[in-house]
């Protein structure tokens, strides 16, 4: 049907972004649409926010927030059985049971959230598990949250990690070393900046602090992302907040969030989503920071 159009109008080869769906490429292309790949964003001046789209974010984000603390409400108030399991209600506390209750909040603030994570234990270890079964306590949960607003088409990014009960001073280093990070991150964002000089303050901070980058059971761990990326009408857009050398502007909206994975242990992140200024940067919508719950 795409392909009938672009022939209808005389286009017979499109140009498309490096995230361009490949199934429908694949499908353009057996019907004689030739595709080529840009290498910059197609639409720059999707990176800098007005005004209105910025209100438009904060609205998914105040959503991200107000769900965020009713699941870690709900985490710290579980109770610890002998096993070590979370229960409440008299059953066990699950991924799945937290992710409902977001569901539900960022429903009620005109959100929604499909493939939101909830991981607890080794499961977090994988920065895209989403996360199932039981959780337990004394165990890093892993709880990122990055609803689209039903009414606009904006995202908001916001990730959180807990431990009900007491953590390991391993666990609790990994913490501490990643919320340093999120630190020294945000103290070189602004407006002229380098994406690379920020995400290689996140680095540095957490190379100082004895957590390295290695591969572990054939997997790499350690620090394994860019420290933050563009979110908008979509959750992921330009710019990438990583290894790259384009300058930072004011009125981008992006995330700073490091993490450290580890498949032996788990792993931590911390994120928000904030607004670059020619001066430094802004919280779009403020979440406090509880780790031991």
């Amino acid at each position: 049907q795409i392909a009938a159009v672009l022939k209808e109008h005389g286009v017979h080869s499109v140009m498309v972004s490096p995230k361009f769906y490949f199934g429908v490429a694949r499908q353009l292309e057996k019907k004689g649409i030739h595709i080529s790949v840009s290498e910059k964003p197609l639409y720059p001046q999707r990176a800098v926010k007005s005004m209105e789209e910025i209100k438009k974010i904060s609205e998914a984000q105040q959503a991200a927030v107000i769900a965020m603390r009713s699941a870690i409400t709900m985490i710290s108030s579980a109770e610890i059985d002998n096993a070590g399991f979370l229960r409440a209600g008299g059953k066990h506390l699950t991924s799945e049971l937290v992710r409902e209750t977001i569901r539900r909040v960022l429903l009620e603030h005109k959100c929604i959230g499909r493939e939101i994570i909830v991981a607890g234990g080794l499961q977090a270890a994988d920065p895209h598990n989403q996360g199932t079964g039981n959780l337990r306590a004394y165990e890093a949960i892993v709880l990122d949250i990055f609803p689209k607003h039903i009414d606009n088409g904006y995202w908001g990014d916001l990730t959180r990690t807990v431990v009900r009960g007491t953590a390991s001073p391993r666990l609790r280093k990994m913490y501490n070393t990643v919320k340093s990070a999120y630190t020294r991150a945000l103290s070189k964002v602004k407006a002229g900046v380098k994406n690379s000089v920020v995400h290689r303050e996140a680095v540095e901070e957490l190379i100082r602090k004895g957590f390295k980058n290695e591969t572990m059971n054939g997997k790499p761990s350690g620090f394994v992302h860019s420290v933050g990326h563009g979110v908008g009408l979509s959750i992921h857009e330009s710019p990438s907040v990583g290894n790259n050398h384009e300058r930072l502007k004011s009125g981008q909206v992006i995330t700073i969030e490091p993490g450290l994975y580890y498949p032996d242990i788990g792993g931590v992140r911390i994120e928000d989503t904030i607004v670059v200024t020619n001066d430094g940067w802004k919280y779009l919508v403020p979440c406090e920071k509880r780790f031991e719950i």
